[in-house]
């Protein structure tokens, strides 16, 4: 497991599933399956979107078992607020400059 790539979040948009799919199934991320269970299969339910850009793939992938010694816990299961150092460190690995 590992931090492979790093990305700018553009916009978090809250919405109901269909809603959210239909606007954003363009991009090809998610099937309606995979919009629907993140509703609880309830089309009343508010789900969020994120919107990403400048995405940049790293050369060498940042090991996650790294993170702890930046103090960023774990699991990694939404976008997480990195201060500027956590984020240089980061970086730099993975753009392999250190």
């Amino acid at each position: 497991m590992s931090i492979k790539a790093c990305s700018r979040l553009e916009e978090v948009v809250i919405g109901k599933p269909k809603e959210l799919f239909k606007r954003f199934r363009r991009l090809g991320v998610f099937q309606w399956k995979d919009v629907f269970q993140a509703a609880k299969s309830d089309l009343t339910n508010d789900i969020l979107a994120f919107r990403f850009s400048m995405t940049e793939r790293f050369c060498k992938p940042f090991p996650l078992d790294q993170l702890e010694a930046l103090d960023i816990r774990q699991p990694l299961l939404a976008p997480r607020r990195v201060s500027d150092s956590q984020f240089a460190t980061i970086y730099s690995y993975g753009c392999g400059l250190t």
